[in-house]
């Protein structure tokens, strides 16, 4: 999803109408921009409650503290259609608050051609020999644009947000590797509930190409579905990619990614999260506004 047109005065005032009585799950994240690592917060339904243009939360909230006085992106669903919107996160001796704006942005739906498409290989040396991996865009999954908790599907959610405070906590106790601002998580722990609930059938077993899943200019993502890999952690590799942008550019990259940390997950698969080095100035800021620009930037077969 991304954010699309504004919502009119008209339809924010059924939303304020609507809100209450909802009783809407959201999302939060620090905007692009603000220097603070933190976490993206999912708050169910039952944690929070609309009340006279503001969304509340009462009592306390593992990780919110972290974003007060930060300028935060909301997201929420409401009879189908996605809203986001910005705001500032404050704390009253009872409760957490953040308004309701008057500038709201519908979330558009994204098409299976925006996804984007990738060519892309992951290659090392090994007793004088060069190995090349293969890898692909994962299916269903849009690497250019910003992981938001929507991306997961609701029959996963319970499962995903179990996983992301794992990875959050054993980060926190150093068992875990760094976590940057921890967006790409979201998209580990989708991948990882893929194998939770779905059945590979005929593809275990088989070696499979790695995954990419999310990719921006300081880390990329790596899925491995049915175990197939061993990248060794803090061994280096090196990666090229050639994206296709419409209508007629073309643009290779090459770099080195560092392995700092891998997520196994219940059953067949696993994920890689690599932090990029020997990025040129011009390749990093491709990928930074791939995810975060102004115009998105898609990519063909």
């Amino acid at each position: 999803m991304e954010s699309s047109e504004k919502v009119s005065k008209v339809a924010r005032d059924i939303l304020i109408e609507k809100l209450p009585s909802a009783g809407v799950p959201l999302t939060i994240s620090l905007e692009h921009g603000e220097s603070d690592l933190k976490f993206p917060i999912a708050l169910p339904s039952d944690k929070i409650r609309f009340d006279r243009g503001f969304f509340i939360v009462d009592g306390d909230f593992p990780g919110l503290e972290g974003f007060l006085g930060k300028n935060i992106c909301a997201q929420f669903y409401l009879n189908g259609l996605g809203y986001s919107f910005s705001a500032v996160l404050k704390k009253t001796s009872r409760f957490y608050a953040f308004v309701l704006p008057d500038d709201i942005s519908y979330l558009k739906d994204e098409s299976p051609s925006d996804r984007g498409l990738v060519q892309a290989s992951l290659s090392y040396r090994a007793k004088n020999t060069n190995v090349v991996i293969n890898v692909r865009c994962a299916e269903n999954y849009s690497i250019f644009s910003s992981p938001k908790w929507s991306d997961v599907p609701e029959v996963y959610r319970e499962k995903a947000q179990k996983l992301l405070a794992s990875f959050v906590e054993d980060s926190r106790s150093g068992m875990g590797g760094k976590i940057g601002n921890g967006l790409h998580l979201i998209t580990v722990a989708r991948y990882l509930c893929d194998d939770f609930f779905e059945d590979s059938g005929a593809a275990r077993g088989k070696i499979l190409p790695l995954d990419l899943i999310f990719i921006d200019d300081k880390r990329l993502v790596l899925g491995d579905k049915n175990n197939s890999y061993n990248l060794a952690l803090e061994d280096d590799y090196d990666m090229c990619a050639e994206f296709s942008i419409p209508p007629c550019i073309r643009r290779k990259i090459r770099f080195t990614c560092t392995v700092e940390d891998r997520y196994p997950g219940a059953k067949n698969s696993s994920c890689y999260t690599c932090r990029i080095s020997s990025l040129k100035e011009e390749d990093a800021r491709f990928l930074n506004e791939g995810i975060y620009g102004s115009g998105k930037l898609k990519t063909e077969s």
